[in-house]
C-alpha cells in the first residue's frame, strides 16, 4: 500500500497547492522515488476531522499540514519530522540533507547531525523572507478560501482586525516585491557563490531547497507575475538561475496547473 500525503489545498480537486509547508514533503517523496497518493485537505477538515485524530495519536495540539500515514497506519505530522523520518526509514535513497553522501546514509553520524543543524541555521534565515512573502500572498489566498477557511486561515496565522485591513491595502505596493527581491539576493550571496547550484549542497538539491521552493509556492500558486517579479527576477541575484534548475529537476505538472495565471 503506498504511503499517503496530506497536502493542504484552497478547494479539493480544484483548488491551487498553495502551502509553503507541503511542497517540501512533496518534493521529498518525489526525490526518493516513493510510491505515494496525495490527499487533499482543506482547513476545516484539519480543524473538525483531523485534529481528534493527530491529538490523540501523536500528542499534539491541533492537526496542520503537511502530515502523512504510513504504510503501518501510522501518522508523522510536521515537515521537518517527516523529512527525518523519511531518511530514517529510507536510508538507502536519496538523502535529503546530505543529497551528495554515498548511500546509505547514517542518520546517526555527525556528518547528518551536522547537516540537519545548517539546514535548521538557514530555516532561522528565511523567517524574514516568509514574513515578506505572506504581505503579498495572504490577502490573495483568503480571497480564494470559503468562507470557514478564510476565517480559519486568519486565526491561524494571528492577525488583527487593523493588521489585516492594512495587509489588504498594500498588497500591491511595489516595494515589497523589491524587498523580497533585496532578501533573495543576499540570501544568494551567503548560500550560492561560488560554483553553487543549489543550498543544501554545491551539486544536487536537498531539503534546504525543497523549503525555499514552498516558500516560492506562496506566490507562484496564486500570481505568475509575483513568481516572475521576485524569485525569476535578475534583481533576485542568482535565485533566478537556481529557479530554472529546480523546476527542471522537479517539474510538478500536475501541480502547476491548477496555479492561477494572472
Amino acid at each position: 500500500m503506498p504511503l499517503r500525503f496530506y497536502d493542504l489545498v484552497t478547494k479539493k480537486r480544484t483548488g491551487v497547492f498553495f502551502s509553503n509547508n507541503c511542497s517540501p514533503v512533496r518534493l521529498a517523496l518525489l526525490a526518493k522515488g516513493i510510491d505515494f497518493v496525495t490527499e487533499e485537505v482543506e482547513y476545516p477538515d484539519l480543524r473538525f476531522t483531523w485534529t481528534p485524530v493527530l491529538v490523540k495519536e501523536l500528542g499534539v495540539e491541533k492537526a496542520t499540514a503537511p502530515f502523512i500515514e504510513c504504510e503501518d497506519g501510522k501518522h508523522v505530522m510536521d515537515s521537518l519530522t517527516i523529512a527525518l523520518w523519511l531518511d530514517k526509514a529510507y536510508p538507502d535513497r536519496y538523502n535529503l540533507f546530505l543529497p551528495e553522501a554515498e548511500l546509505p546514509v547514517d542518520v546517526g553520524s555527525q556528518d547528518y547531525k551536522q547537516a540537519v543543524q545548517n539546514f535548521e541555521k538557514m530555516e532561522d534565515e528565511l523567517n524574514d523572507l516568509i514574513a515578506q512573502v505572506d504581505e503579498l500572498y495572504g490577502p490573495r489566498i483568503v480571497s480564494q478560501l470559503d468562507a470557514e477557511s478564510g476565517r480559519y486561515w486568519v486565526e491561524k496565522n494571528g492577525y488583527g482586525t487593523e493588521e489585516w485591513a492594512n495587509l489588504v491595502a498594500t498588497q500591491n505596493d511595489p516595494s515589497k516585491v523589491q524587498r523580497i527581491q533585496r532578501t533573495l539576493r543576499k540570501l544568494a550571496e551567503d548560500h550560492l557563490a561560488g560554483d553553487a547550484l543549489f543550498l543544501t549542497s554545491a551539486t544536487k538539491p536537498g531539503f534546504t531547497d525543497f523549503v525555499m521552493v514552498g516558500i516560492s509556492r506562496l506566490l507562484r500558486s496564486l500570481s505568475a507575475r509575483l513568481y516572475r517579479e521576485t524569485f525569476q527576477s535578475p534583481e533576485s541575484g542568482q535565485f533566478a538561475d537556481w529557479a530554472a534548475r529546480m523546476d527542471k529537476a522537479f517539474p510538478l505538472e500536475d501541480i502547476r496547473a491548477r496555479d492561477l495565471q494572472d
